[in-house]
């Protein structure tokens, strides 16, 4: 686990220290996902969160049917 003390700089900015970007696997231009949980402030890489979401949903399609066929095969049996 890591820590460090910031400062809040001009225009609500602040420095992610260098070892906590290595950790991380952070680089310069690297979209990131903030947000707020439980008056903590979470920044995540936002491939990181992508992968992390896929990972949950996958749980409820064990069979890795393609969703997306099974609703526009759906859609046109209405049709």
């Amino acid at each position: 686990m890591f820590a460090a003390r910031v400062t809040l700089s001009q225009g609500g900015r602040v420095l992610v220290p260098v070892e906590m970007r290595k950790a991380l696997g952070m680089e310069i231009g690297d979209e990131l996902l903030m947000k707020v949980e439980n008056q903590e402030l979470k920044i995540f890489n936002l491939q990181h969160a992508i992968q992390e979401a896929q990972d949950l949903m996958a749980q409820y399609n064990p069979k890795k049917k393609s969703l997306s066929a099974e609703i526009i095969k759906d859609r046109r049996d209405e049709a």
